[in-house]
């Protein structure tokens, strides 16, 4: 009797590869795998799991889920810790033409194959998809949660909103990030950005510069995840919120020096920062995005 480790799938190309970066997460990357098991649809697609550098039960996992898996499941590792590596590997290692990422502590909607698709098969332009990401737990706090209920376009070049296109629930076009050689390994969890804050802004950044490049985005609400942060109100919370505050304005810094985004997201920050002062909301965001943005060209003189 053949093991269901090894088990063999029909050599179909697949329609889209769902990309999966964990690091020393185990426990919350089994209940997503155990969701993703849950997925229905009649296309083919594959299953791309990135272990970054874990120290703990990751591999074995995977290695369990695998072998009840429907679908193809591999096993990428990245040893050099950093997100936006491991999100690299992750599309370098996919066989389709539509890579889509979401975080192991998130649980895709059970159509979730099929309504990306559907937005990537109905349009050769499409370079970049946003989705909403709804919380699971109410009680938790609300952040990393993208509620908005109206699908929207973003023209090429045009102004991709920090918050509203994030990692946990963002589809590229494989071609789109290839043409900009993926992710930018400074920015992200692990990345050791300096100052001892993580610029948690990679996916703005990559969407940002696939738009950049001639490709139109859109933010499709029907295409859904469900968030299991577990983070409560408190110390954590502030930490990733200033975390975001730091990583916009190294993106915005960065942004300024690219002919191509420059005049889009130097005026795109004023105008939100505008809007903080008139409402009088979280004073400490734009010297926090100040600081950031000092702390990306310091980075940037030194190279």
């Amino acid at each position: 009797m053949r093991s269901r480790r090894h088990r063999r799938f029909p050599t179909v190309a697949p329609a889209l590869s769902l990309v999966i970066c964990t690091r020393n997460r185990a426990h919350r990357l089994d209940r997503t795998l155990a969701a993703v098991a849950s997925i229905e649809t009649s296309q083919p697609w594959e299953v791309v799991v990135v272990d970054n550098a874990s120290t703990d039960e990751t591999s074995q996992v995977v290695e369990h889920a695998r072998g009840a898996s429907r679908v193809p499941m591999s096993l990428v590792h990245e040893p050099e810790k950093g997100v936006s590596r491991a999100r690299n590997a992750g599309w370098r290692s996919a066989s389709s033409d539509v890579v889509a990422y979401v975080d192991d502590d998130c649980y895709p909607a059970a159509d979730y194959v099929d309504r990306v698709l559907e937005c990537f098969e109905g349009d050769g332009e499409l370079g970049y998809l946003g989705g909403a990401v709804l919380p699971f737990d109410e009680k938790a706090a609300r952040v990393t949660i993208v509620a908005e209920t109206r699908p929207f376009e973003i023209r090429p070049g045009g102004f991709v909103t920090p918050g509203l296109m994030i990692c946990a629930n963002l589809a590229f076009r494989r071609r789109a990030l290839a043409e900009i050689d993926g992710f930018d390994v400074t920015f992200g969890y692990g990345a050791g950005f300096p100052g001892g804050t993580d610029a948690v802004i990679e996916d703005l950044d990559a969407a940002a510069r696939v738009s950049a490049a001639g490709w139109r985005g859109r933010y499709e609400p029907r295409v859904v995840v469900h968030h299991d942060h577990g983070r409560q109100p408190g110390s954590a919370v502030e930490s990733l919120e200033r975390g975001y505050d730091i990583g916009r304005g190294a993106f915005y810094a960065k942004a300024a020096l690219d002919s191509r985004l420059r005049r889009t997201y130097l005026v795109g920050w004023a105008r939100l920062t505008a809007g903080r002062v008139r409402r009088r909301e979280h004073p400490r965001t734009v010297g926090r995005e100040l600081a950031g943005a000092a702390r990306y060209l310091a980075t940037r003189t030194r190279r």
